[in-house]
C-alpha cells in the first residue's frame, strides 16, 4: 500500500507539472491576467502514458535475452578461432621458448652460487644440445671418490630438435662450437661476459648476453658478437 501510494503521488506530481507547462496566460475583461490551463489531446495522453508506466518510441529499452544469447555466440565463435593463434604464437616458438628456458637456468646457477657460496657450473653440450647446472664442491668430491667428473647435477635443460646451440663466446674463453663447455657463476654470483647462441630450422638466431657484474641477461633477436656494436655492455 504504501509502495501504491508513492507511486500515485509521483503520477499526481507529473500531471500537475505538465498541465502548468501547457498553461497560458489570457486577458480578461476587466484589465486582470488569469491563468488558465489550457490541456492539450496529447498533454493527456502523455500523463495517462506515465501513470500506466507506458514509455514512448523514443525511450531507451533494454537488451532483450535473445539478443544478449546471439552476442555471447558470437563472441564463442570469435575466441574459438583466435585462442589457437595466439596460444601458436605464445607457446610454439620453439626459439623463444628454449632462451626463456635457459635464461631461467642461468639466473638459477647465479642465485646458487651465491646461496651455497661455491662455485657453479652452467655446463652446456653442444653435441647432444643440452646444459645442466653443477656443483664444483660435488664435482670435487665425485672425482677423489670414483676417479671421475660427473658432479652434483642440478636443473637439466633439454633443447628442442627444432633449436640448436650453434656456440658460446666469452671475453676469457673465446668461441666454442663443439663438445661440452662451462659457464662459471662465483661466489657472489659473478660471471664473465658471454654470449649463448641459438639457431632454429627456420633460419631465425637468437643471442642470450651474460652481463659480468651486474647480472644483466638480455636477448637479442639477432646473432651478437662480443665486438658488436649491438651489445648492450
Amino acid at each position: 500500500m504504501y509502495v501504491l501510494g508513492v507511486t500515485t503521488a509521483a503520477a499526481g506530481k507529473l500531471i500537475t507539472s505538465l498541465i502548468r507547462a501547457r498553461s497560458r496566460t489570457v486577458q480578461v475583461q476587466g484589465g486582470n491576467d488569469v491563468d488558465y490551463p489550457v490541456v492539450i489531446s496529447t498533454c493527456c495522453q502523455r500523463s495517462r502514458d506515465a501513470v500506466l508506466g507506458r514509455t514512448g518510441s523514443s525511450a531507451p529499452r533494454g537488451f532483450t535475452l535473445i539478443e544478449l544469447l546471439v552476442v555471447m555466440v558470437i563472441i564463442g565463435i570469435a575466441t574459438a578461432f583466435v585462442m589457437p593463434r595466439l596460444r601458436n604464437t605464445l607457446f610454439s616458438d620453439q626459439l623463444k621458448a628454449t632462451a626463456r628456458h635457459l635464461i631461467g637456468l642461468i639466473s638459477e646457477a647465479s642465485q646458487e652460487a651465491v646461496r651455497k657460496q661455491s662455485v657453479i657450473l652452467l655446463r652446456i653440450d653442444m653435441e647432444h644440445n643440452r646444459a645442466w647446472l653443477v656443483e664444483t664442491a660435488g664435482e670435487r668430491q665425485a672425482a677423489a671418490e670414483n676417479g671421475g667428473g660427473g658432479g652434483r647435477e642440478g636443473q637439466r635443460l633439454s633443447v628442442p630438435d627444432s633449436v640448436k646451440i650453434v656456440d658460446v663466446s666469452s671475453l676469457h674463453g673465446g668461441k666454442r662450437s663443439r663438445g661440452i663447455t662451462d659457464i662459471s657463476f662465483s661466489k657472489m654470483g659473478y660471471v664473465d661476459k658471454t654470449f649463448i647462441h641459438l639457431h632454429d630450422k627456420d633460419g631465425r638466431s637468437m643471442t642470450i648476453m651474460l652481463s659480468p657484474f651486474v647480472g644483466t641477461i638480455r636477448a637479442a633477436d639477432s646473432y651478437v658478437g662480443l665486438s658488436d656494436d649491438k651489445t648492450p655492455f
